[in-house]
């Protein structure tokens, strides 16, 4: 009977903190991937047509593209995103076997810092012209070496995007860095 005296919880206690540490979110580094990353939540608005919707929808699917850099899951912008877009599919599937693979990446994040929506089209299609950033970014292989490194620009530049509005949800149709555009309802 000579074992080890608990005070009533301890092992609880312990156990629990252990278990919250290890689900924490934590972001990428030069030796580990991001873990327990979770999927954005998605924006208010952006299941209405309209400016509001499609600035909305923007703002979010470029947030489930940084949950796609950080995690190599492509599920959630491939849900958001037509099967025709090149960027979309082209993004999605390099990242997505960059994880499957073994190896991850260290930022990059998109920062879309402002929205120039354009009128719609016949077909309903909206252009927009987005204000774009990311951050500096390194890509590692399984075994930790790295791949590719883009530095920090602080400039900004210029995407355009395509989305439609049907049924109650956008779809993203098209994303193309556009550094020349010109910026809807800004005289040139």
């Amino acid at each position: 009977m000579g074992g080890p005296v608990l005070r009533a919880g301890s092992t609880t206690a312990a156990a629990g903190s252990s278990a919250a540490a290890a689900a924490a979110p934590t972001a990428a580094s030069a030796t580990a991937a991001a873990r327990n990353i979770p999927v954005p939540t998605p924006f208010t608005g952006m299941d209405k047509d309209g400016v509001d919707g499609l600035k909305a929808f923007t703002f979010y699917w470029f947030d489930v593209q940084n949950y796609l850099l950080q995690t190599g899951d492509d599920a959630p912008l491939r849900a958001l995103s037509d099967p025709a877009c090149v960027y979309c599919t082209e993004q999605s599937a390099a990242l997505a076997t960059l994880y499957k693979d073994g190896g991850w990446m260290q930022g990059g994040q998109p920062k879309v810092l402002n929205i120039y929506p354009a009128d719609a089209t016949d077909g309903g299609v909206v252009k927009a012209v987005l204000d774009y950033r990311s951050d500096a970014s390194t890509t590692y292989a399984k075994d930790g070496s790295t791949t590719a490194s883009v530095p920090y620009v602080a400039a900004s530049t210029l995407m355009t995007v395509e989305a439609k509005y049907a049924h109650g949800k956008w779809t993203m149709l098209s994303v193309a860095h556009t550094p020349d555009a010109a910026i809807p309802g800004e005289a040139g």
